[in-house]
């Protein structure tokens, strides 16, 4: 589909629903359950600004000590 403005995709989207006889949007909580139940469990908590991939992907579930924390107050073992 390549680079489509909002808009396109909106009509596009429309047009798709129309065609094949369903609403644009959803609203009847059954119908939405039934949906949900077909879908993935989350993987983890709602992401955030501040954890979403600021340092990579692997970075998110780093473990932190003294050592490695920026600013601790912590000594290192002599």
């Amino acid at each position: 589909m390549g680079n489509l403005s909002p808009a396109q995709v909106a009509e596009w989207l429309a047009a798709s629903c129309a065609a094949q006889g369903v609403p644009v949007w959803v609203s009847d909580p059954q119908v939405l359950g039934r949906v949900a139940a077909l879908l993935p469990p989350p993987m983890a908590g709602p992401r955030t600004a501040r954890s979403a991939g600021r340092d990579g992907p692997g970075r998110r579930y780093s473990r932190q000590t003294a050592r490695t924390r920026e600013g601790s107050s912590d000594r290192a073992p002599d």
